[in-house]
C-alpha cells in the first residue's frame, strides 16, 4: 500500500505540476525563459526515467526509493533551486555532446529499419487492412454508431428519444381535454 501511494505520489510530482507549468510557458508569448527551464525539466526526466526503467529491478528494493525520487523532482522543479537546470549543465548536456554523433548513427539505423518494417507489413498486410476497413464502414453497427455519435456532438440538433408508455398517456389525455 505504501509503495503503490508513493510511486503514485511521485508520479503525480514528476508530471502533473511540470505538465501544467509547461502549457502556461507555451501559451504566454513573454515567457521564453519560462518554456526553457521547462524543456530542460522534461530533458532531464526523460534521462531519469529511462535510466530508472533499465534499473527498475534495483529500484523496487531499496527503502524509500520513491520518497527519495519525489524529493528530487521537487528539487529538478522548483526556481528557486533549479535542479533540472544544474543536472543538465553538470552532467546531462556534457555526456550528450559526447555521445551525440554515436546516437545520430544508432538513431538514423532504427529509422531505416523501422521505415523497411513497416513497408513490408504494409505490401504484406495493407490490403486485407483496407479490405477489412471497407467491410466495418459498410457494416450497419458501424452507421448506427455514427450516427448516434454525431447526434450527441451536435447540441444543436434536437435528441431523439424514444416514447414512453407515460408520454403516450400524457398526449391522450390532452387531445381529450382539446376536444
Amino acid at each position: 500500500m505504501g509503495v503503490s501511494f508513493s510511486r503514485y505520489l511521485c508520479l503525480s510530482v514528476g508530471m502533473t505540476y511540470p505538465a501544467y507549468a509547461s502549457f502556461k510557458a507555451l501559451e504566454r508569448p513573454e515567457s521564453g525563459h519560462d518554456k526553457n527551464y521547462w524543456l530542460t525539466y522534461w530533458i532531464v526526466y526523460g534521462a531519469l526515467t529511462s535510466i530508472e526503467t533499465v534499473m527498475s529491478p534495483l529500484t523496487c528494493i531499496v527503502p524509500g526509493y520513491n520518497i527519495s525520487k519525489t524529493l528530487f523532482l521537487f528539487w529538478m522543479m522548483l526556481p528557486q533551486t533549479k535542479g533540472a537546470t544544474i543536472v543538465y549543465d553538470k552532467l546531462l548536456c556534457p555526456y550528450l555532446k559526447k555521445k551525440e554523433p554515436y546516437v545520430d548513427r544508432k538513431l538514423e539505423g532504427i529509422q531505416e529499419a523501422a521505415e523497411s518494417a513497416l513497408s513490408y507489413f504494409l505490401r504484406a498486410w495493407g490490403q486485407t487492412i483496407a479490405d477489412q476497413i471497407v467491410a466495418i464502414q459498410k457494416s450497419n453497427e458501424f452507421k448506427q454508431i455514427c450516427m448516434a455519435i454525431k447526434a450527441w456532438a451536435s447540441p444543436s440538433l434536437p435528441k431523439k428519444r424514444k416514447k414512453r408508455s407515460s408520454d403516450y398517456e400524457s398526449q391522450s389525455k390532452q387531445s381529450a381535454s382539446e376536444e
